[in-house]
């Protein structure tokens, strides 16, 4: 299918083109590329395809089992901070109606990154508290990678590891893989320009980086609160360009 022809066959082009040619439904009016880099979002639809083939239905096996996984994580970090065995159930069900579960990754295979990008912030919080820092280093590049969304999570990370033991290295370590990211956006990526203001700026902008890094910082580690956030101002989903009907 055309979904995955993001990444053309080649994983070189995953970030060097991102999450382009995606959105296709009229070639010869729409634009194939945008401004989000989003590589994490061709590998896990190239997972999909290597496990399931042309079986396209059960691509969205793996957004469930992101799904149950986050819900797991959750749980098991709430256990950890003394939360009584008869919540655990509770809290769970009250998780199952977090916003990006229900969100177009229930219909549309490429739009999954929100449920995999908080996965991957939410475990790497849950590692950071386990002082299993590589692991937390990994899903926090993972998670970047996965949508900009996460670009606070680096920069929350280095702040708690340095607030909870004194490391300045270890806390600068962190940063990594927003160095990592920036890096690659400006050397590696090239649809900028390429886009033409298709799907816009918005969260490439100073003014949008900042409003998205003060949210996620907020919310860090956990996104429950992202539906209301996004309803209150500076945060408002109607200043996103891709809310803007056609």
């Amino acid at each position: 299918p055309s979904v995955l022809g993001g990444s053309a066959g080649s994983a070189i082009d995953w970030f060097t083109h991102g999450f382009s040619r995606y959105f296709l439904v009229y070639p010869e009016w729409s634009v194939p590329f945008t401004e989000f880099l989003r590589p994490g979002v061709n590998g896990i639809l190239r997972l999909d395809q290597i496990l399931f083939g042309n079986h396209y239905a059960l691509y969205f096996l793996l957004l469930y089992a992101g799904q149950f996984l986050m819900v797991w994580i959750v749980v098991m970090m709430a256990r950890d901070m003394g939360v009584r065995g008869r919540w655990l159930l509770p809290l769970a069900l009250l998780l199952t109606f977090e916003p990006a579960f229900f969100s177009d990754a229930i219909v549309i295979l490429s739009g999954q990154f929100d449920v995999w990008c908080g996965l991957f912030t939410v475990a790497a919080f849950f590692f950071l508290s386990r002082k299993r820092y590589a692991l937390a280093l990994l899903l926090l590049t993972l998670a970047i990678f996965t949508k900009e969304a996460a670009l606070y999570a680096p920069i929350a990370a280095a702040l708690t590891v340095a607030y909870g033991t004194r490391r300045k290295v270890l806390a600068g370590t962190m940063l990594l893989p927003l160095v990592g990211w920036l890096a690659v956006r400006k050397f590696v990526f090239i649809s900028s320009g390429l886009a033409k203001g298709n799907y816009g700026l918005h969260f490439m902008s100073i003014k949008g980086l900042l409003a998205s890094t003060i949210k996620g910082m907020a919310l860090w580690p956990s996104g429950l609160l992202g539906y209301q956030v996004e309803h209150i101002s500076p945060f408002n989903s109607s200043m996103h360009p891709m809310s803007t009907p056609i």
